[in-house]
């Protein structure tokens, strides 16, 4: 539809060209174009026979184990699947019972569990958690002075503290 006052139609006027629909970008095909169909199919087996099966990429992934995996003694777990707001994203800590080269055998609860080493995290634990540490002691001879905790401070405000 043409804008007769303007001479163009909306779309030269938005795109500045006319639109091609799909069925004009294909060209139509005649039918001598067509090659027979046993030469045709002679000649795609000769090229697909041509083909050399190319090999396998070297990939680029570097393992990423620790050097020290095998002196842990506490690990905490990946919680996978579905990731909820309130769940943690690891579970633990457990104590570890048997280590073999791609899994960990844990305690979880009463049970043994086998964990793959790809969901485990180490856990640092302290070894005592109940010993209090020991300050050497030291024996004061000089006599606290008295004389200016006896005296009441004033803060600015004239509170007495």
């Amino acid at each position: 539809m043409v804008k007769e006052e303007l001479g163009y139609t909306p779309a030269e006027l938005i795109y500045g060209t006319a639109l091609t629909l799909p069925g004009q970008m294909i060209e139509p095909v005649l039918s001598q174009d067509f090659p027979d169909p046993q030469q045709y199919v002679h000649r795609l087996r000769t090229s697909m026979s041509q083909l050399s099966p190319s090999g396998p990429r070297k990939q680029n992934v570097v393992s990423r184990v620790p050097k020290d995996i095998n002196t842990w003694t506490h690990v905490f777990v990946r919680n996978d699947g579905i990731p909820s707001q309130l769940r943690p994203p690891y579970s633990g800590p457990y104590k570890v019972t048997k280590r073999e080269l791609k899994y960990f055998v844990l305690n979880i609860g009463d049970k043994r569990n086998t964990v793959s080493i790809d969901r485990l995290k180490k856990a640092f634990i302290e070894e005592d958690l109940h010993s209090v540490p020991s300050f050497p002691r030291t024996d004061s001879t000089t006599p606290a002075n008295t004389t200016d905790s006896a005296q009441p401070r004033h803060t600015k405000s004239g509170r007495t503290v």
